[in-house]
């Protein structure tokens, strides 16, 4: 896996932890369990990491002689479809409550199953940044600077916003009539695959209020 990094696009990556390794220092672990997610922005080249990561597997049980298989333990997050529309919107009322957008475009943000039901729904996933925090998330500075007024100002704006962009998209007549017509094309019946035959180059790409 680490000599595989070398080859990988910018916006792909994997990572891996050892679940099960043995029970004992003086003895060879009979079975062993290895945990790995693969990340990346488009979905080809999502699916040829994870069958090029399987082939290292497949080399390493060669060759030492060892059996080997492997299960999917989640459902894929897919990339997120923003709606240009809803998206127009989300812009237009986050600098309308005075926090000015960032364009700039981002891989990355984490994974959602949002991505999932962006493929099957027209959607937009905004974030909303705390101001004065310098911390990145999943980290203890971050869960500080979340209960300072800062984070609490950000929840009331991200929520003013999202009711502002409903409340636009439900007043334009021409935007309703083409969500409302995306919604009944949506296929009845379980979706969570159907984003595997979506189009190619696709990344996730947030909206960012400072």
């Amino acid at each position: 896996m680490a000599v595989l990094r070398q080859h990988l696009p910018e916006s792909a990556n994997t990572n891996a932890f050892i679940s099960h390794g043995g029970g004992a220092t003086n003895v060879i672990a009979g079975e062993s369990t290895v945990q790995v997610e693969v990340r990346a922005g488009d979905v080809d080249v999502w699916r040829d990491l994870k069958r090029r990561l399987l082939a290292c597997f497949e080399g390493a049980a060669i060759a030492t002689g060892c059996m080997w298989t492997h299960r999917q333990t989640e459902h894929p997050y897919a990339p997120i479809d923003t709606h240009a529309g809803l998206g127009k919107l989300w812009d237009a009322n986050m600098e309308a409550v005075g926090r000015p957008v960032d364009h700039t475009p981002i891989f990355g943000g984490g994974s959602s199953d949002m991505g999932n039901v962006s493929q099957v729904l027209p959607a937009v996933h905004g974030m909303v940044v705390v101001r004065n925090s310098t911390a990145v998330p999943h980290h203890p500075d971050f869960t500080a600077d979340a209960i300072t007024p800062e984070a609490d100002e950000a929840v009331v704006d991200g929520a003013t916003v999202l009711a502002l962009t409903v409340l636009d998209a439900a007043l334009d007549s021409e935007l309703r009539a083409e969500l409302l017509s995306l919604q009944d094309a949506r296929e009845p019946g379980p979706q969570l695959q159907l984003w595997r035959h979506s189009k190619v180059g696709k990344r996730l790409v947030h909206r960012h209020g400072p």
